[in-house]
């Protein structure tokens, strides 16, 4: 193994001391390092109010191979104080992200166990309101086999989110997937997609020890859906163009979204290229599209020698 320390002070005339301090180390199966860092202000003043104060940080990751194909590891950002980075200069994140994981990822198949806590340095962030993550469960398995023709998916999914004093929600989703594609006449590429989710979720407000609400949702629903391309290639000198057109038409039942349900991961949702021919657009595990519906449209590339 082989390790590194590094220690650096500052002294000012108006703005304390603060000690800053970095250690690194590595060995065959992993590694972390930490950095942090300590200050002392007779004259105050970050956090509102006078008279000394000290201030702290600390930022690090680590990973440990635990066997040939699991690993753990964590990421750590913390600090005392909302503007103390910001005013010595060490850094300017204005959101710090704090993680524990287990990841397995034996053939095709991934299994992670994540926990999360966030730190909010913006004026307007309440940290009372930010969820932490405890935890968090990705598993995914995918067969080197086909079956009945075609590739199959099984996903497994589950998230435990908290807030100081405030609502707590519980979700485990689990979705089956499968899908067979068919090259027809003149390069025509057909593809059938099978898929079928079920989800169950969990809500409680807690006052104190006194929960002033707890109930519970269920949802499950189905798709079936068919994807046509038909791509045409040409090639000039070393460029090459592809282009086809695409339609798509997606057989699922309407009410896919519960009354009460709250919606904590599909806020965000942007529209782009990555997303329009997706069977389901909308980002998250909460909200997801239902109903009959198409999608049509045209995809064009033009590739060049580099790539």
């Amino acid at each position: 193994s082989s390790q590194d320390m590094t220690v650096a002070p500052m002294i000012s005339t108006s703005g304390g001391e603060v000690l800053e301090m970095e250690y690194r180390q590595r060995w065959n199966s992993g590694g972390f390092w930490l950095q942090g860092s300590g200050a002392y202000n007779p004259d105050g003043g970050l956090a509102g109010s006078p008279g000394a104060q000290t201030y702290g940080h600390i930022f690090g990751s680590g990973r440990q191979q635990l066997a040939e194909d699991w690993r753990g590891g964590f990421d750590v950002q913390a600090t005392s104080n909302s503007a103390y980075m910001r005013f010595y200069d060490i850094s300017f994140l204005d959101r710090l992200t704090n993680d524990l994981f287990l990841e397995g990822t034996p053939g095709r198949t991934r299994f992670a166990l994540t926990s999360y806590w966030f730190q909010g340095l913006r004026s307007t962030d309440f940290q009372s309101r930010i969820p932490y993550v405890l935890p968090k469960l990705e598993f995914s398995y995918i067969p080197v086999d086909k079956v009945a023709g075609g590739s199959f998916r099984l996903d497994l999914n589950g998230v435990a989110i908290g807030r100081d004093n405030q609502r707590n929600d519980q979700r485990f989703t689990s979705e089956v997937n499968w899908k067979r594609p068919e090259v027809l006449g003149n390069g025509q590429i057909w593809t059938l997609v099978l898929d079928a989710r079920g989800d169950a979720y969990h809500f409680d407000v807690p006052r104190g020890t006194i929960r002033t609400s707890d109930n519970t949702i269920e949802r499950g629903t189905a798709y079936a859906a068919l994807d046509w391309r038909w791509p045409f290639i040409a090639e000039q000198g070393e460029h090459s163009y592809i282009v086809q057109p695409i339609a798509q038409f997606i057989a699922q039942p309407y009410g896919g979204n519960p009354r009460g349900l709250r919606n904590e991961d599909s806020q965000d949702f942007e529209f782009s290229d990555f997303n329009v021919f997706s069977f389901n657009q909308l980002p998250g595990y909460d909200i997801i599209e239902s109903g009959p519906r198409a999608n049509v449209g045209a995809d064009a590339e033009m590739l060049f020698p580099g790539g």
